[in-house]
């Protein structure tokens, strides 16, 4: 009880040692539960993540009263080459946990959580009050349930002025306007609606096929900009980014506690005109 500053790096869990086939724990791969803070699951440096695979219950579970824990560069649901070999559940589950880093603004610190049987993160609040989950530059595709589920039932609507309370505070989605592309380059238009006069990270996605929802999932990371809103709660961003044609298109919002929402609607992307 309490364990902090703890590492978990550079583990094969739920696999055999080559990495491609399943040794499966009945459980989660790995659980930081009833513990203190700066608990780290992998890393952003080399050798620093853990594969985490074919794990009953699912890969990761964050439960209250962790806090300031950080899961970055794993793969969570694949073989050590990124084929299939999802989890029985969560790719990530944080349940009442607060401030938790999945992910990295660096691309060394971000998670593939891919095939995994229930959402690819879910955050929940059946142990306490689910906050500053920060859910930034994973590539998170091919899951069973939304590539991002707050409250685990999932999508939740946005609200006028995101004043709605749930885990992550239920942080409002953008809405993508339009993606248009000049061959491998183009530009992803949209907005936000939230809480009136602050500023939110917007990370736009795009991946192959849209989930069956219609929103989401994010296999690759395109960049990022901040929207500040105005007195109303509305801000429009614009982000230059490289996609072709034909590819799904999403994003998240990040709120300035670290509440990142769950993916935007799909829009697929069209040659610009």
């Amino acid at each position: 009880y309490g364990a902090a500053r703890n590492d978990v790096q550079d583990n094969y869990v739920g696999t055999d040692a080559s990495g491609t086939a399943a040794r499966t724990n009945v459980g989660f791969g790995v659980a930081v539960a009833f513990a203190g803070a700066g608990n780290v699951v992998g890393g952003s440096d080399v050798g620093a993540g853990n594969l985490i695979s074919a794990n009953t219950r699912g890969g990761v579970r964050l439960s209250a009263p962790t806090t300031a824990a950080i899961v970055q560069g794993n793969r969570i649901g694949t073989t050590a080459s990124g084929a299939a070999l999802g989890n029985g559940g969560d790719g990530i589950t944080v349940d009442g946990a607060t401030n938790i880093s999945i992910g990295s603004l660096v691309t060394s610190g971000a998670n593939v959580i891919m095939f995994n049987a229930g959402a690819g993160v879910s955050v929940v609040s059946s142990q306490g009050d689910a906050s500053g989950v920060a859910i930034l530059g994973n590539s998170i595709a091919s899951n069973g349930g939304l590539g991002i589920d707050l409250s685990a039932d999932g999508v939740t609507p946005n609200d006028n002025l995101d004043a709605d309370a749930g885990p992550n505070t239920l942080q409002n989605f953008p809405i993508v306007n339009t993606a248009q592309s000049r061959g491998t380059t183009g530009t992803i238009r949209g907005r936000l609606n939230s809480t009136a006069s602050a500023t939110f990270r917007i990370e736009v996605f795009a991946s192959s096929s849209c989930d069956p929802t219609g929103f989401g999932e994010g296999q690759t990371f395109l960049g990022a900009t901040t929207v500040t809103t105005n007195g109303g709660g509305n801000g429009t961003f614009a982000i230059d980014a490289s996609f072709g044609p034909g590819l799904f298109i999403t994003a998240t919002a990040t709120a300035p506690g670290g509440n990142s929402s769950e993916f935007a609607k799909c829009v697929q992307a069209e040659a610009a005109q």
